[in-house]
């Protein structure tokens, strides 16, 4: 759970373009955090949620060769 922002970590195990994105139970993107390059390596990026409302929301991370998907929970 977090309120009102949290830290998300990405790690790739090679240089890849990557998409990341918040997506609502209905899979609506909320907002879309990075869309491009990421070097090797672990990788953190700030997610603020202030504006949304509280909930369960999924991060979905992209790849060429991979997707994933995890929950987190806003409580406000």
């Amino acid at each position: 759970p977090f309120n009102p922002s949290t830290t998300i970590t990405v790690s790739t195990l090679q240089h890849a373009d990557v998409t990341i994105g918040v997506h609502d139970a209905l899979g609506r993107e909320v907002q879309q955090l990075h869309s491009g390059p990421l070097e090797r390596g672990v990788h953190s990026i700030r997610f603020e949620g202030s504006r949304l409302a509280s909930g369960i929301y999924y991060v979905m991370v992209r790849s060429a060769s991979s997707v994933q998907t995890h929950s987190m929970t806003l409580v406000k």
